[in-house]
């Protein structure tokens, strides 16, 4: 077994990132240190000035490949940007429709659900930034409460949120500016573990790497502070 410390330099941020369409969640994706896409909606024209890299997801497999890419060889990137993982559930969908012949029936639900948990889980252990882009839904809760979460079938968008440092919310405001909530939301999946994002922040992911590596390196600095206290009993008079 090996025992490793965790550093900023190491950190590498997990997000989900969603909203209605036009709100730029891909024009956020793009903000990403050296991303590459994964395509599966083939609405990159809002990024086309920027030139960024991408593959087309219209299957499985060419996740599966993109995977073993990033994992495996070298390359330049810092991050991932899955978009969208509602089109690519949709993707999947319809390859397990045409390998059985027809619809799905329930138990090929569940493998659809457990297919997605595997992918989000496979990319989200990669060592890079990944950023997950999901369309809008809304759902009625166990408490009968309207709620906004990205749209995955069953329980899989909240198991998603699950595992990720960041749940993102991206909208346009009455303004017509782009911005982005992540605070704790009775009629919204969010959360924000880093606490440096809050909803006044602006949409630019690599602004939000810099801030959460900001804020774990204070956080680091004060550990360092306590490890270094003086500790040791105090002496009682006339004692040496």
């Amino acid at each position: 077994m090996e025992i490793k410390t965790t550093s900023v330099k190491d950190h590498k941020i997990k997000a989900v990132v969603y909203g209605a369409s036009g709100a730029g969640k891909t024009t956020f994706g793009a903000t990403a240190p050296k991303p590459i896409f994964a395509s599966a909606e083939g609405g990159l024209l809002s990024i086309a000035e920027q030139k960024i890299d991408f593959v087309s997801i219209k299957s499985l497999q060419d996740l599966r490949d993109l995977y073993d890419y990033l994992k495996d060889q070298k390359h330049d990137y810092e991050s991932v940007v899955i978009d969208s993982i509602t089109e690519i559930n949709e993707v999947i969908k319809r390859g397990i429709e045409s390998k059985i012949g027809g619809q799905m029936k329930i138990q090929h639900w569940g493998e659809l659900a457990k297919t997605i948990q595997n992918i989000l889980t496979m990319f989200r252990n990669l060592n890079m930034h990944v950023i997950i882009i999901a369309q809008e839904d809304n759902v009625i809760d166990e408490d009968k409460i309207s709620k906004i979460v990205p749209s995955l079938n069953g329980k899989s968008a909240t198991k998603m949120a699950y595992f990720m440092d960041i749940v993102a919310y991206l909208k346009i405001n009455k303004n017509g500016e782009r911005v982005v909530l992540t605070e704790p939301h009775q009629r919204l999946l969010t959360k924000d573990r880093s606490r440096q994002i809050g909803n006044d922040k602006k949409p630019n992911f690599t602004e939000w790497a810099e801030l959460i590596a900001k804020g774990l390196e204070v956080t680091e600095e004060k550990v360092k502070k306590v490890d270094t206290l003086d500790v040791s009993p105090p002496k009682f008079k006339g004692e040496k």
